[in-house]
């Protein structure tokens, strides 16, 4: 679970991540980095073909600035999982919810700007 959220941090299981990250069902992949900076790729979550995933929660920053283009949603649904695109505040709530569920969720979180 997420514990909290705030422009340029985000608490996990007690520890303050202040740079991008990827959650995963059994790690954290952080300073997650994207190969176009606030673009999101297919390239950018290959992390996840690892995983068997329900759900995929992508946070977009504070304010929504990193893009998700329609060529990554339609690739993440062509795997079917449900895709939840949210500027990253909302998106830490339904990751929680997803979780509290036990839906086998991941997140992307670009958590400034």
């Amino acid at each position: 679970m997420i514990e909290s959220y705030k422009f340029g941090q985000m608490i996990i299981n007690s520890h303050k991540y202040t740079a991008d990250l990827i959650i995963l069902p059994d790690r954290i992949q952080s300073n997650w980095r994207r190969q176009k900076g606030h673009q999101l790729s297919v390239k950018d979550l290959t992390i996840l073909d690892c995983y068997s995933l329900q759900c995929l929660v992508i946070g977009t920053g504070a304010f929504g600035v990193m893009q998700v283009p329609a060529r990554v949603k339609k690739q993440l649904a062509v795997r079917g999982m449900e895709v939840i695109i949210e500027k990253t505040g909302t998106a830490v709530t339904a990751f929680n919810k997803k979780k509290q569920e036990e839906t086998a969720v991941a997140g992307a979180f670009h958590l400034t700007c």
